[in-house]
């Protein structure tokens, strides 16, 4: 064996493809520096795998890539290649562990989208991982820390380091050390053999125990048996006689059913029969209301539309001849009403304008006593005034505080008159809004009484009439034929459905005889829920589960077809329901009698694998079930072991059964099975494998059963309302209420729409008067104050005219205190009377205008009373009109409602 070429692309320095020969012997590469000597040997150091990149003089891998020089592009990709050559020696082994003459290892990086480097490794152009290369490389004695590759400075080293050191080298070179290593590693193998002697001799001791107790379970088995046999004997006696009552009563049941299906051709025939009568029925009334219509149509009809005309006009003449009279009445108590209000507000009026009268008068003497009063003072005041200084200054004084109680006065009979006005004009806003609830009193009792009304005509109305009834005759013929077409469709579905079904069973059944089926599994379970055989548990599927659902896949392919077995207590029950499927063409099944099951024990190979890195456990183990049926679920589970992968499964492959997380089964014989599986066949938890279709055509065939039937309930419901249509339209009369109610709706309406309207005036009369009584309370607050200012002015004139009064002589003094209490009392009748006058001229206004505002009212009332009056006498002459051509109508109408009465009759 020896290296026959180095094979490079974009390696480091080396551009492109570039291929180094080897020769055999020795072979030298010179050049100068940078021509790539050192690459070269970096390449085959690469491939050999060293423990770092730093050792080929880089970073990291990626730059080894080819970097493009100082011209070239950089090139994503590089791979070196040595290719050996592996003749077979003279004992015919090859040194290389490859069936080739020339062995080919390539190592080759990539950079990814992001830039990060990407290995891959090669053996004769078959992927292969890193690991198995450096394997097969290591057994050739090819590494890339062998000593067989001499770097720069190893020889330096060598003559440098330690004796130590050096042997180690040289016990290393010699094999010394690699025989070391084979003694350690057969020494650990001798521990792990000494260990799985020990756990085969505990096993054994374990199984020489079981023996001996399955020797007493032999005898008792044997006991078991004969009684058992003797059971079996008992029953099967019990079983005939229950067999022999089962016969009497087929019989029984056959004989009664026949009874039954003649019975029910009987009922059949007489339906039949009865459905032709009724059909002829049908069309015979068909006819006579094609009848009916003819005789009501043309001049009959326009007659009974004159006379129903006629009764309604003259019902209608009396119900406004009534209106008119409630109005009338109504009219003249709101008169009596307005004259009472209009005496009073006359007598109102009258006394107002005495009392305007007598103020007047007192106003005028007041001003002549305040003129008086005024023209003592200022003599007075003059002839004080030509005495000292001081008294000068107190008149000046005194006719300041004149002016000032002059001002207060003037503003005191302002703000007294805006008050007086606000008061008025609250008073008007509240008789008004008084009068406004009123009306809507009077509105809301004339809507309650249409109500009222209402509701006795609704009581009174007819169900319907004679158009509205025969339209509604019409939507339901349409509906009939629109069910008919329904049902056609449904009942084709129906066959459908069943042929469907049909067929699926049929399928099922040829796939029946596979142990476990669908099917079978299915009777079985009806067999277990009708109570006939007593003893059945279920499938292992159902009662079994994993205990971590990562594990399901595996579990379910280690146990395979053995969740569909069916658990039984005994062989007894296993029996039964053989020989029941076999009657009952239900298909086979596998059946696990708990009593006389026999288990293995695992074996001490499978015990020492379980111990292994990698390997779950036993599938049994990994179940969660009922302690009752472990030996069914050991049964069923064969010692299988749970691995995690394919490589460990092959690492422990030999003597024991192993199923990995994908659900690839090795046996114990070596055979290996595994793939994709189909889900229609894949073994399932919960009750076997995986449903077929059959449920969904049984779902299918149940629906269309329902529809077919629902409309066929929808249709006869729509025929007998059809009939029992054509009885009402047959019993109807010739009333109408529709014009009454018609009328009724219209009272009822312009009721409520003017009950709105007066509930808007009230609103509005409401926020008015809110607004004039606050505007009141401000203006009479503001009138107090002005009433205060005047006080305190009169207050100070008073205190100035006592000041001048004691400056003043006797005489004089005197006459200054008669004129000042002239003057109070002068100005405070004064104020009285102006504001008396101001307010009794306001009130006079007010008092006038709701005077004509009463009368107005009353010519209005009056009017409406006249009105009332005419349309009550022509109300009358056109009733008695109306009567008079009725009498002569129904005597022209008599002949038509003897053959409407003849057909309806019929």
């Amino acid at each position: 064996m020896h290296l026959l070429r180095i094979e490079l692309e974009n390696f480091k320095s080396f551009a492109g493809e570039v291929t180094i020969p080897l020769e055999e012997g020795f072979t030298a590469i010179t050049g100068p520096n940078g021509s790539g000597k050192s690459n070269s040997l970096d390449a085959m150091q690469f491939v050999l795998g060293p423990k770092s990149s730093k050792s080929l003089r880089a970073a990291n891998v990626t730059q080894l890539i080819f970097n493009g020089g100082k011209r070239g592009r950089p090139a994503k990709h590089m791979s070196a290649t040595l290719v050996f050559s592996n003749t077979p020696e003279f004992d015919g082994r090859r040194r290389l562990r490859v069936d080739t003459d020339e062995v080919s290892f390539t190592r080759s990086v990539r950079l990814g989208r992001k830039g990060a480097p990407i290995s891959a490794y090669r053996i004769n152009d078959d992927p292969s991982s890193a690991t198995d290369m450096r394997r097969i490389l290591a057994e050739a004695g090819l590494r890339a820390d062998g000593y067989n590759i001499v770097q720069q400075g190893d020889v330096t080293t060598l003559a440098t380091m330690t004796p130590h050191k050096r042997r180690a080298v040289l016990e290393d070179v010699a094999g010394v050390t690699a025989y070391d290593d084979e003694i350690r590693r057969a020494t650990t193998q001798r521990k792990h053999v000494e260990n799985n002697i020990e756990t085969i001799d505990l096993f054994e001791k374990e199984q020489k125990g079981r023996l001996k107790d399955l020797a007493k379970e032999r005898e008792q088995a044997l006991k078991f048996k004969e009684l058992k046999d003797e059971l079996d004997i008992s029953k099967v006696v019990l079983h005939q006689s229950r067999h022999r009552n089962r016969l009497d009563e087929v019989r029984l049941l056959g004989e009664e059913r026949s009874r039954y299906l003649g019975d029910i051709d009987n009922i059949g025939g007489k339906i039949t029969e009865g459905n032709k009568g009724l059909l002829a029925l049908e069309e015979e009334i068909v006819k006579i209301d094609s009848d009916i219509n003819e005789i009501m149509s043309g001049d009959a009809r326009n007659l009974l539309e004159q006379i129903r005309q006629y009764d309604i006009d003259i019902e209608t003449g009396g119900d406004r001849i009534g209106d008119q009279r409630r109005i009338i009445e109504h009219s003249e108590g709101e008169i009596e009403e307005f004259e009472g209000e209009l005496e009073r507000a006359e007598k109102a009026r009258v006394d107002a304008e005495g009392s305007l009268k007598d103020a007047s008068e007192a106003l005028v003497s007041a001003n002549q006593s305040l003129k008086q009063a005024a023209k003592d003072e200022e003599d007075a005041r003059d002839a004080i005034q030509s005495g000292d200084k001081h008294g000068r200054d107190l008149k000046r004084i005194l006719g300041k505080a004149t002016e000032a109680v002059d001002k207060a006065h003037s503003t005191h009979a302002q703000a007294r008159l805006q008050a007086d006005r606000a008061e008025q004009t609250a008073q008007i806003a509240s008789s008004n809004l008084a009068d406004i609830e009123g009306e809507f009193e009077e509105a809301t009792f004339i809507r309650d009484d249409l109500e009222l009304v209402g509701e006795d005509l609704l009581s009174d109305e007819p169900q319907a009439d004679r158009g509205s009834l025969a339209g509604e005759l019409r939507r339901l013929q349409k509906q009939e034929g629109e069910l008919a077409e329904d049902r056609d469709r449904s009942e084709i579905k129906v066959r459908d459905a069943e042929r469907d079904l049909n067929k699926a069973r049929a399928r099922q059944e040829g796939r029946a005889n596979t142990p476990g089926s669908a099917v079978t599994l299915a009777a079985l379970t009806r067999l277990r829920q009708s109570g006939e055989i007593h003893g059945i548990m279920g499938s292992l599927g159902e009662l079994t589960a994993p205990k971590d659902p990562a594990h399901e896949e595996a579990l379910s392919n280690a146990l395979g077809g053995g969740l569909r077995s069916i658990v039984v207590t005994d062989d007894d029950v296993a029996a039964k329901c053989i020989s029941w499927l076999r009657k009952n063409g239900g298909g086979r099944a596998t059946f696990l009698p708990l009593s006389k099951l026999s288990v293995g024990r695992p074996q001490g190979r499978s015990l020492i694998v379980a111990n292994n890195p990698g390997v779950i456990g036993f599938a049994h183990d990994l179940l969660d079930y009922d302690s009752e049926i472990d030996s069914a679920v050991r049964y069923a589970g064969r010692n299988t072991l749970i691995v995690q992968s394919m490589d460990i499964a092959r690492r422990n492959m030999g003597g024991v059964r192993l199923v990995t997380f994908d659900g690839s089964v090795i046996e114990s014989s070596g055979a290996m099975t595994g793939g994709s599986a189909s889900r229609a066949n894949r073994n399932a938890f919960g009750g076997g494998s995986i449903p077929s279709s059959l449920d969904r055509l049984e779902a299918a065939v149940e629906e269309a059963n329902l529809v077919y039937s629902t409309v066929e309930a929808a249709l006869r419901e729509v025929r007998t309302n059809q009939q029992n249509l054509r009885d009402r339209i047959h019993g109807l009369d010739d009333s109408d209420h529709s014009l009454r109610l018609r009328n009724w709706k219209a009272d009822l309406e312009r009721a409520q729409k003017g009950v709105q309207e007066i509930r808007k005036k009230v609103v509005d009369a409401t926020k008015e008067f809110e607004g004039c009584d606050s505007a009141q309370a401000e203006l009479r607050t503001d009138a107090d104050k002005a009433r205060e200012a005047h006080e305190q002015a009169v207050s100070k004139r008073s205190a100035a005219a006592q000041d001048l009064q004691d400056h003043a002589p006797d005489h004089l003094s005197q006459k200054l205190r008669d004129a000042e209490r002239t003057m109070t009392e002068a100005g405070r009748t004064r104020l009285a009377s102006e504001a008396a006058i101001s307010s009794g001229n306001e009130r006079t206004s007010i008092l006038a205008g709701r005077v004509k505002e009463i009368q107005r009212q009353i010519d209005k009332k009056q009017g409406l009373v006249s009105e009332a009056e005419a349309a009550i006498t022509k109300l009358e002459e056109d009733m008695n009109e109306a009567e008079t051509k009725l009498v002569d109508l129904k005597e022209q109408a008599s002949q038509f409602n003897e053959e409407q009465n003849a057909l309806q009759d019929r």
